[in-house]
């Protein structure tokens, strides 16, 4: 009886036997809880390893290739969320960004990429730079991208991509030397890029170096006609060779560019002032003002070369008030306040203005008045080309002791300014003529070294300024 009792568990509570079976009871307990906490952790890794593995990161790649890119971004995070290291949520992350321009993010996760480092068959060094690259330049950092491509230049030195960047990049910063050196490079790599041909010939044209300028600027066209940017520049080019017919031709094609019409009808009036075609120049730069932007530098240099092919063509209203107009919107500018100055008198007075616009045989008749009126009889008088005439005269009063001697007289309606050489050659003349006396009027100014040659010879000189009465005594 006492035997079988004690087989009853829930007999004697206050003995030894309910103490094993309590004792017992706390092991389990302990054990159940381990298991739990193993299988949570074992749980948890799985599903961290779901959230980042093949899977996971396929389901990725299909969102990036169906431009699904917030989706794709948002799973990127999330795994990023869990492993600040994980290199291939950072760079998938960064195209994400990218393809959204949103450059500055993409930089942040290419570098973060960059900065962790471990770079393998999923996570590549090379897609991670150039993505970089990209990325900054789109970000307008242009040396942080420079450097990229210097390192991508030695990671991979047959791309053509890498080296043209760089030279681009070199171009736009105004390091032509070396925009040049990668341009070259890339040029050898790729043969049919007309746009590497493109910039390569415009940091030739930038240095000056005309003749490899043109050789590069017409394979760019060769390679693609309608690069405008190009027959643009191959006109600059062209134009410094001295091949003007040939200039004109490449800037009638890129003015067809809307970016391109106002520089390159500036650049056609250039040349065809080059020419001495006033009048068509002046048609070309009134047409340039039409798209130039208000205010800009190009409609600045289109009103100042409107009124030095007027100067030229002896339109002083039309030079007169271009110039006006350039000292409305940019006062100061170039020489045009001298010029205004120097066409003080010819603004106001009426004679002056006939004088400078007349054809050439009113011009010599006015010319022949100016010297009878300062009383001298006019003995030989001849038109050199339409800006100046030449005449020999005598003394008109029958008493002067000077009678009969011979005064040489050079009048020009030029408004340059006059150089000592004119000077000198006019003495030459002198000698020639046998005149012991000369006398130079001109509507220009003249040149300091001018006037101290003329100092220690018998010649007078009569400027800008001391010309106008003897012409307005001439015209009335």
């Amino acid at each position: 009886m006492r035997e079988r009792d004690r087989s009853n568990p829930f007999l004697f509570l206050n003995g030894g036997p309910i103490r094993y079976i309590r004792g017992n009871v706390e092991l389990v307990s302990y054990i159940l809880i381990v298991v739990l906490v193993v299988l949570a952790g074992a749980g948890a890794v799985y599903g961290y390893q779901s959230l980042r593995g093949p899977r996971k990161l396929e389901e990725i790649g299909n969102l990036i290739a169906g431009e699904r890119y917030r989706e794709a971004l948002a799973e990127c995070q999330r795994i990023i969320q869990q492993d600040d290291r994980s290199m291939i949520a950072h760079f998938l992350a960064g195209q994400c960004h990218q393809a959204l321009s949103e450059y500055p993010m993409a930089v942040v996760e290419y570098k973060n990429c960059i900065r962790i480092g471990k770079f393998d068959d999923q996570v590549k060094e090379i897609p991670v730079r150039r993505g970089l690259a990209r990325s900054l330049i789109e970000s307008g950092n242009a040396n942080e991208a420079k450097n990229e491509f210097l390192i991508l230049t030695t990671l991979e030195p047959n791309q053509f991509e890498n080296h043209f960047e760089l030279g681009r990049l070199f171009h736009r910063g105004g390091i032509y030397p070396k925009s040049i050196k990668f341009l070259q490079t890339a040029t050898a790599l790729n043969v049919k890029n007309a746009e590497a041909f493109n910039v390569l010939g415009q940091s030739h044209y930038a240095l000056k170096q005309y003749h490899d300028a043109r050789a590069a600027l017409i394979r760019a066209v060769q390679l693609k006609p309608d690069l405008k940017a190009a027959h643009y520049y191959l006109g600059l080019a062209l134009r410094y060779l001295n091949d003007l017919d040939w200039a004109l031709k490449e800037f009638e094609i890129a003015e067809k560019d809307d970016g391109l019409r106002d520089k390159a009808l500036l650049a056609k009036g250039m040349v065809l002032l080059d020419q001495g075609n006033f009048s068509k120049a002046i048609t070309e730069l009134e047409r340039g003002l039409k798209f130039a932007p208000p205010g800009s530098e190009t409609m600045i240099q289109l009103y100042y070369l409107i009124g030095v092919a007027a100067e030229k063509g002896r339109d002083v209203h039309k030079a007169i008030a271009s110039w006006e107009k350039i000292e409305q919107i940019k006062p100061g500018y170039r020489d045009v306040r001298d010029k205004l100055r120097q066409y003080q008198e010819f603004r106001t007075d009426d004679s002056v203005k006939d004088f400078l616009i007349m054809n050439t045989t009113q011009f010599e008749n006015a010319c022949r008045r100016i010297i009878e009126k300062m009383g001298f009889q006019v003995l030989h008088l001849m038109l050199n080309g339409e800006m100046s005439v030449t005449g020999v005269g005598t003394d008109a009063d029958v008493k002067s002791r000077n009678r009969g001697q011979k005064t040489l007289f050079f009048i020009s309606r030029d408004m340059a300014a006059l150089p000592e050489k004119i000077v000198r050659e006019f003495h030459e003349s002198m000698r020639e003529k046998g005149a012991l006396r000369g006398v130079i009027m001109t509507t220009g100014e003249v040149m300091p070294a001018a006037l101290n040659y003329a100092t220690t010879r018998p010649i007078e000189i009569y400027d800008s300024s001391a010309v106008v009465p003897f012409i307005r005594t001439a015209m009335n």
